[in-house]
């Protein structure tokens, strides 16, 4: 069951899933500068393979979403575990940065998203009252592997090579095999069929199920169960049991009675059900899509996830280029990774106890990394960048591994795997700017100053963006009030 010590187990699994299969992301840094090193190509050039893997992990997502609603997750997790490794093994054998791109940006990049995906599902599904804890968890073990990663890489490159580099790294991301044996869906995640036109509900009709869905109907309108909190919680709620196509009230039940004392429905409500359950789904996803607050939310998380690529992509390039040696630089990462680990497991505790709220979260996030960012941009000796590189950890880890806890809470109705896919998507569609951005700043002026610039007023206009987020779910449920009326 759900918070159960079972369910703690599964998270053990998922944390060491997401630790070996971001490896290539925690060293991110030292594989830029092998690029740079093994094939003598420009800063943009040698971005786009790891730009390319980070963008397609994310616009694969939809994909992948759809793919969790039919085929077995087990089956799903074991070839994007053979897929990805494979393509980041394959680098060795690679002559030209064309072929690191096609290979480590599309192949790796384009298959990762799977294990991503099945863990951040897991993680929602086995817990309720410790959710955003528990996806902290599973990505907090990223953030202690950049202590040890990045410098294990650095001693490959230098030892051997660019070409042995990919392919012990690729060696190491097959470790995640193991856990697709472990993984699967959890059983209150299958999915009931619909009743087609003419089954059910005319056997409803001659009484015969009447029983049956009498039961169904109080269950789904349980209060009890749902622990509506508040009256947006009930909006939402009625909102789903008008549009669930296999329930029709008993005429023997009456009227249904919400906390205000109010009639949810009249005695001559009728629900008739969809004609197919496809219908309904795409109907739901689509609604979703379209909704403004999705898309904020969207951008949100897009925006973290782009600054916490950017600064990995170019921390070690930026020091050099400030003057500071490249054994030092590699502090930056550690100063970051530090602050952005406490902050997983302190700030997701916070969330769940509810000292903070999750939109508090995510607004105090992107100040924070506006401060940082433009700090860095002025910062030129290491005590200045390591202060800066503090506190965008600190902001960072406060909300970067709760993308689905945030989906849960604004569409409580809808598929996971679905909604993140959508989030994901629109995430990769952003970070296909990155190599161009880097490229444009690097190249042209010769200093990433520009690129912290845009990251600070970025995350500041996203801020002004999530204090209006609030006014826009009012008018979402006026206007399901006025629905209902």
């Amino acid at each position: 069951g759900q918070d159960s010590p079972r369910s703690w187990i599964i998270l053990g699994f998922c944390c060491w899933a997401i630790f070996m299969a971001t490896l290539t992301s925690q060293c991110m840094g030292v594989l830029y500068i092998g690029i740079l090193q093994r094939f003598d190509v420009t800063h943009e050039e040698a971005s786009w393979p790891l730009s390319l893997r980070a963008t397609l992990a994310a616009m694969s997502a939809p994909a992948f979403g759809f793919l969790c609603e039919l085929v077995s997750w087990k089956s799903l997790l074991v070839t994007s575990t053979l897929l990805t490794s494979s393509g980041i093994m394959a680098c060795y054998f690679c002559t030209s940065v064309s072929l690191v791109i096609f290979f480590y940006g599309v192949v790796h990049g384009g298959t990762v998203c799977g294990i991503f995906i099945i863990v951040d599902v897991l993680c929602c599904q086995c817990f309720v009252k410790w959710r955003t804890t528990a996806c902290s968890l599973s990505w907090a073990l990223w953030s202690l592997g950049t202590y040890f990663t990045p410098p294990l890489a650095n001693y490959v490159l230098n030892e051997y090579g660019a070409p042995e580099m990919f392919l012990f790294i690729g060696a190491l991301t097959l470790n995640v095999l193991p856990c697709a044996f472990v993984l699967k869906r959890p059983p209150w995640m299958n999915r009931k069929q619909f009743p087609k036109a003419g089954g059910d509900c005319e056997k409803l009709r001659e009484g015969s199920l009447e029983a049956e869905s009498t039961t169904t109907f109080n269950e789904s309108i349980n209060l009890k169960n749902y622990k509506l909190l508040n009256v947006e919680e009930v909006l939402i709620e009625e909102q789903k049991i008008r549009n669930c196509p296999d329930i029709v009230p008993s005429p023997r039940e009456g009227n249904i009675i919400d906390p205000s004392g109010q009639d949810l429905y009249p005695k001559d409500t009728r629900m008739i059900a969809a004609p197919t359950s496809s219908s309904v789904f795409f109907k739901g996803a689509l609604s979703v899509f379209l909704s403004p607050i999705f898309h904020i939310d969207a951008i949100g998380w897009a925006l973290i996830d782009y600054t916490n690529s950017a600064f990995i992509l170019v921390h070690i390039d930026m020091a050099r280029d400030r003057g500071i040696d490249g054994s030092q630089a590699v502090y930056l990462l550690h100063a970051y990774s530090s602050t952005s680990f406490l902050m997983r497991l302190l700030g997701a505790h916070i969330v769940d106890r509810g000292y903070l709220t999750l939109r508090s979260a995510f607004l105090l996030s992107f100040l924070g990394t506006s401060i940082a960012s433009i700090f860095m941009a002025f910062s030129r000796k290491l005590v200045f960048l390591l202060l800066c590189s503090l506190l965008l950890g600190l902001s960072q880890g406060f909300v970067i591994a709760v993308p689905s806890p945030m989906l849960v809470k604004d569409f409580p109705d809808q598929p996971i795997p679905i909604m993140l896919g959508g989030v994901l998507f629109i995430d990769g569609l952003a970070m296909t700017t990155l190599p161009s951005l880097v490229g444009y700043f690097r190249d042209n002026s010769g200093i990433y100053d520009g690129l912290f610039y845009t990251l600070s007023a970025a995350s500041l206009f996203v801020a002004i963006l999530w204090t209006l987020k609030p006014l826009l779910k009012r008018r979402q449920l006026a206007l399901l009030s006025h629905q209902r009326v």
